[in-house]
């Protein structure tokens, strides 16, 4: 962000502002200055929102109106500050940036969309089609008595945007095969809490056919399970589940529950948390090593590594281990014939000089090297509305083309302006 005109001169006010253990900055305001003006200067040298910083002096806080005379140094508190001491400004900008789909909005999904506002993600997509219970609320922190009855996804939603302001909210009260393509593909991560494999078979499908990271979280009693799936290569959630015997899981229930289960799944908040904090701090390792993962085929050391295989918890026995999982050759979703077998292309796509529809069929055309484009669809999602293509694109939106390849063979491709600030910003 670049700082306002008026403050390209030099001016009579030299002040020193630290973001501690982040960043020190000089600063020169004109004479007369007050602390709003400071603030203003700081967060767009910095980086940061206003919203969600204060400046320091000597005696605490600076009103908006107070004088600057006599101050040479100030402290900047960002709500966001301790993380980054971890990972910096940049780091934190891309987790501001990020979009999820958090499916599910029970124990897990409760701690999750608590998790996920105050690591500071930008937006939430929180999807559920069940209601509120009497015996939800001892494990779901936001929901309270008063909401027994509505809709979880929605209760969630409201909560959460009373309690963090600074997280765009959005909440969808349906099924998961009835959620419009273009919620997911306009998000960054799936984090799923969901209590029945038919639903994590679906979620395998759309990560892997798109390319969009899935962070899987379940629990039974004291016992939990996370699992990241980083698509294409990784074995995806639903390798695991036994081949042939599909038709048998619509009442498996939890995935860490046996096949045909369909009582009601003990549930603890000590298991929901843990499962929710694992998963959450998967995102992170997402956000921030992503790009560089893209680029050279390996994680940074810096942040870590997401999981690789299943990581299976009993609280009860103190046991904590990773079961390897290998690529099922005959996985319903990732195999050899399976649902998502083919992959949708990813392209990145330069709109500067393109002026109308015409413009960008061709320029696909040329990138995608098709022999021809069948269809181009805009994908709303929980910030955009239907819109011209380009603009929607340039407004941040992706769009999803189906093509004719030079061989005859029909492809998707997920397209999305250059400039997207998003884990997905280096993909091509």
């Amino acid at each position: 962000m670049r700082p306002d005109s008026k403050w390209d001169r030099v001016g009579e006010l030299k002040i020193r502002a630290r973001l501690p253990s982040v960043e020190e900055i000089e600063l020169e305001l004109a004479e007369g200055s007050r602390a709003s003006d400071l603030k203003s200067l700081v967060c767009g040298r910095l980086g940061i929102e206003p919203e969600a910083t204060e400046i320091l002096g000597p005696r605490g806080a600076l009103a908006e109106g107070d004088s600057l005379e006599g101050l040479d140094s100030v402290v900047v508190d960002y709500l966001w500050a301790r993380q980054m001491m971890l990972w910096g400004r940049e780091g934190q900008s891309r987790i501001r940036n990020l979009r999820v789909v958090v499916a599910g909005a029970g124990a897990i999904g409760n701690e999750l969309a608590k998790n996920l506002a105050m690591l500071g993600v930008g937006e939430q997509v929180i999807i559920d089609y069940d209601r509120v219970e009497e015996s939800n609320l001892n494990r779901a922190i936001f929901f309270r008595e008063e909401d027994i009855g509505r809709n979880k996804a929605e209760a969630l939603a409201e909560r959460l945007k009373e309690a963090f302001p600074l997280t765009r909210t959005l909440a969808i009260n349906d099924r998961l095969e009835a959620i419009p393509l273009g919620i997911f593909l306009n998000s960054d991560a799936i984090l799923s809490g969901l209590d029945n494999a038919i639903s994590r078979i679906y979620l395998s499908q759309i990560s892997r056919k798109y390319l969009i990271p899935l962070i899987d979280g379940g629990i039974i009693g004291s016992q939990v399970r996370v699992q990241t799936y980083i698509p294409p290569d990784s074995p995806c959630p639903a390798c695991a589940l036994p081949p042939g015997n599909y038709k048998d899981l619509a009442g498996l229930r939890n995935p860490c529950a046996p096949a045909g289960e369909e009582a009601k799944i003990p549930s603890l908040p000590t298991s929901a948390s843990l499962a929710a904090s694992i998963q959450a701090q998967e995102l992170v390792k997402i956000a921030l090593g992503y790009e560089e993962f893209l680029g050279s085929g390996s994680w940074p050391k810096a942040h870590g590594k997401p999981l690789e295989g299943v990581l299976i918890v009993d609280l009860d026995h103190n046991r904590y281990s990773v079961m390897d999982l290998k690529r099922n050759e005959r996985c319903l979703v990732c195999g050899k014939g399976g649902l998502a077998e083919k992959v949708a292309r990813r392209l990145k796509i330069a709109l500067k000089g393109l002026k109308g529809i015409w413009d960008l069929e061709a320029a696909l055309k040329s990138e995608l090297d098709a022999e021809e484009l069948i269809r181009l669809e805009t994908l709303p999602s929980s910030a955009w509305g239907s819109l011209d293509p380009i603009e929607h694109l340039r407004s941040g939106g992706k769009a999803l083309a189906i093509f004719k390849n030079r061989a005859g063979d029909y492809e998707e491709a997920v397209i999305e302006s250059e400039w997207r600030d998003g884990i997905h910003a280096k993909l091509s």
